[in-house]
């Protein structure tokens, strides 16, 4: 049976239960919204998460960042907070009853400007603290192309290397992760400057070759030559004794 996404009207509820809370206590300054809560809100939708950062006076981060009171305050009566655990210094990621979950971290506004992210949107701010340009936030600074080839190829080495030793497990990570996340970096077309992978569907023309490239463990020779192949279709130089020692450890 295929599990049933939440109703969108619950995740906005949450997110304005989380911003009324907020409004309550005098060291919170802002909420801001990321993802599917920031700037791209359309493709909201009921399989989403609440991603979100927290905006606090400064010297009162730890109120926050030591306990998930806030979170469990903004939970309706049919759905409490059932679990949150520090997932960094920063933050908190939290599940309510009703499956809805939050990702979150906690700033002063100082700070916020030297952490990279994008595609922020103002939910509630106590007055004018943040102006729309520093809530959108910047992107990361992108890894160069070098860099990324030389990663995507010595993964496949490595990872083929490991495979043949037979370290399924750590091979298939290397090569269908690894290697796979820097080529489609290199690739560009990705929706979320974080993560190369997101947005992109098993459906969407063009991406059949994705299911033979992030095949299971036994399958990492194959993956290894589709990753490659997609390589060597980059308008980049790659650099050719790199190419030829993957090559032969695709032969055994």
């Amino acid at each position: 049976m295929i599990p049933q996404p939440l109703d969108t009207a619950s995740l906005l509820g949450r997110l304005d239960a989380i911003a009324e809370v907020l409004a309550a206590d005098p060291d919170a300054l802002a909420l801001l919204g990321l993802g599917s809560c920031g700037v791209e809100s359309g493709r909201l939708d009921g399989w989403s998460d609440l991603d979100v950062f927290v905006i606090v006076e400064a010297g009162h981060e730890h109120r926050f960042t030591q306990d998930a009171w806030w979170l469990a305050r903004a939970a309706p009566a049919a759905a409490p907070l059932v679990h949150a655990f520090r997932n960094t210094g920063d933050g908190w990621k939290a599940l309510y009853a009703d499956g809805v979950f939050v990702e979150c971290a906690v700033f002063a506004a100082q700070t916020l400007a030297h952490i990279p992210y994008h595609g922020g949107r103002i939910i509630w701010q106590r007055g004018a603290v943040l102006d729309h340009a520093a809530a959108a936030g910047h992107r990361p600074d992108p890894a160069g192309r070098d860099w990324l080839i030389g990663e995507a190829l010595t993964n496949l080495f490595v990872g083929l290397g490991r495979y043949w030793r037979g370290e399924w497990l750590a091979a298939h990570r290397l090569v269908q992760v690894a290697a796979l996340d820097r080529l489609l970096e290199l690739e560009g077309g990705g929706r979320d400057p974080f993560n190369a992978a997101r947005g992109r569907r098993h459906d969407d023309a063009g991406h059949d070759w994705l299911e033979a490239a992030s095949g299971p463990p036994s399958a990492v020779p194959q993956a290894a030559a589709v990753i490659l192949a997609r390589l060597e279709a980059l308008p980049d130089t790659l650099p050719a004794p790199l190419v030829a020692a993957v090559r032969g450890r695709l032969t055994g």
